[in-house]
């Protein structure tokens, strides 16, 4: 490959690096007698698929020009491949820095926020920001490169369902989960990497990507200042609000984070007072119980993996009913949320349903709250049913619609009619994506409302509510039981 001239023009002189992706070559224009950059993908992605993904990422970084994105000059073909024609940076990989000293981070870092401002204001978000996609300059420039996962915003994602895009320990919770993604998911993944270059590691390890993933969605970052007593209480605020798992709950834009960056110059600078400089609310050190309890699930390898097992075997068609028992406050929640992500990246949706320990006098309250949910998901599964929708009606109200004239029904027999179209709606719906059903401390469950009885109690409308706050405590092991329903 090294001396070879494609397109009568780009000699290749090295081999610049290689990744997952590929291999970027440095190469010689020839025409324009300047150094540039060859990405060609790996053998192994070539393909319709890899072809795609080498165009969409000529398509979008070819729409910006910014001083510091990585401009992309063309496209050529060859005869068994196509490769992007790059700017060449006389520069190493942010990976190969890290750890910066603290200005130097936060000018890095504003560097790439100029940078996702820019590209942002054009509705093309990147979804792969990572140390190995930022090149520093000698000079100390940063530039963004690899927009091969970006799209437009409003733009349907090029993937297939389950399959995850993106750098596990990069990824927004948003993107884990396959729910929408915009311009605050580059934000996170910001987050990520700024975290990363201020302290030397990553908020979340693991040993497989699996944890890392599900850490990403379920668990707390320890503060970076836990790590590195020289960041500033006002960015590590910075940090702690970018790494949010609640999109809403991060900075609204590129140019927000970059305002909070200089602020945390200024006030390191001694320019600004620290007091009131620091966001409403945010923490800004983690204590001790907190660096415990918030990092990977611990002592559960056996328990999660005897799950996961039964997940596999309901994802090839085998229905399992699991029950997990155990003290109060042993952990079962946290693992079921582990089971939940695990369940999300297999492509299944998941359904959670809870009981509460005080009586709320809602019948049925955790099928009530997962067919709720499905509504939402899956609400066009539901025409399905035709008439047998309004059979749903003391169960969803929000879903039924007027019964047609007929004989008045007797309270068991509407019960019975309720719960035969419940179980046909969830038939129907599984036939387009494998549906798991997470029931929360069902030992609350009111066993009055929920017996039978000759008269239906009200279903109220949908109404915003938690479970009450629990503390792992790891002095026991969770009973599973599981069992195989019978097909009807």
């Amino acid at each position: 490959m090294i001396g070879t001239l494609l397109a009568n023009r780009y000699r290749i002189d090295a081999p610049l690096g290689e990744g997952g992706m590929g291999v970027v070559y440095r190469a010689h224009d020839t025409m324009l007698n300047r150094p540039v950059a060859l990405k060609m993908l790996s053998p192994h992605l070539i393909g319709d698929e890899g072809v795609r993904r080498l165009l969409r990422e000529a398509q979008a970084a070819a729409q910006l020009t910014h001083p510091n994105i990585v401009s992309v000059y063309d496209v050529i073909d060859t005869a068994d491949t196509r490769l992007i024609v790059m700017e060449y940076v006389d520069g190493r990989p942010l990976a190969e820095l890290i750890p910066m000293d603290v200005p130097r981070a936060i000018d890095t870092v504003t560097q790439v926020c100029a940078a996702l401002q820019y590209a942002h204001a054009r509705g093309i978000v990147h979804r792969d920001i990572k140390p190995e996609n930022i090149v520093v300059t000698t000079g100390g420039t940063a530039k963004l490169m690899d927009f091969g996962l970006a799209r437009s915003e409003g733009r349907s994602r090029m993937t297939q369902s389950g399959l995850i895009v993106g750098t596990v320990a990069y990824m927004a919770p948003e993107q884990v989960l396959g729910g929408t993604v915009d311009a605050r998911t580059d934000l996170y993944s910001l987050g990520c990497v700024l975290y990363e270059t201020l302290t030397g590691r990553k908020p979340f390890g693991g040993e497989d990507p699996f944890t890392v993933l599900s850490q990403q969605v379920n668990v707390t970052p320890v503060a970076p200042r836990w790590h590195n007593d020289a960041i500033p209480p006002t960015l590590d605020a910075v940090v702690m609000r970018l790494l949010a798992k609640d999109p809403a709950e991060r900075y609204p834009s590129a140019t927000a984070v970059i305002e909070a960056l200089d602020l945390a110059v200024s006030v390191a600078a001694g320019d600004v007072p620290e007091t009131g400089a620091a966001p409403a609310g945010t923490a800004t050190r983690t204590t001790l119980l907190e660096h415990i309890v918030r990092g990977k699930l611990v002592g559960r390898s056996a328990e999660l993996a005897e799950l996961r097992e039964h997940l596999d075997r309901m994802l090839s068609g085998e229905g399992r009913l699991v029950l997990v028992s155990g003290e109060p406050g042993i952990g079962k929640t946290r693992l079921s949320e582990e089971l939940a992500v695990y369940a999300h990246l297999r492509g299944a949706r998941v359904l959670r349903g809870h009981c509460y320990e005080q009586d709320v006098g809602v019948p049925y309250l955790p099928f009530v709250e997962s067919l709720r949910q499905l509504l939402h998901q899956a609400g066009d599964s539901l025409q399905q049913l035709g008439d047998r929708v309004s059979d749903l009606a003391r169960l969803l109200p929000e879903a039924s619609r007027a019964r047609t004239a007929g004989p008045a029904l007797t309270p068991e027999d509407e019960r019975v009619r309720a719960f035969e179209a419940a179980a046909q709606w969830v038939s129907l719906a599984s036939r387009a994506h494998p549906l798991v059903f997470l029931l929360d401390d069902l030992h609350w469950a009111d066993q009055r409302a929920c017996a039978c009885s000759t008269t239906w109690p009200e279903v109220p409308a949908p109404t915003a509510c938690s479970l009450p706050a629990r503390t792992a405590r790891w002095n026991s092991t969770p009973s599973i039981r599981s069992t195989t329903p019978s097909a009807r």
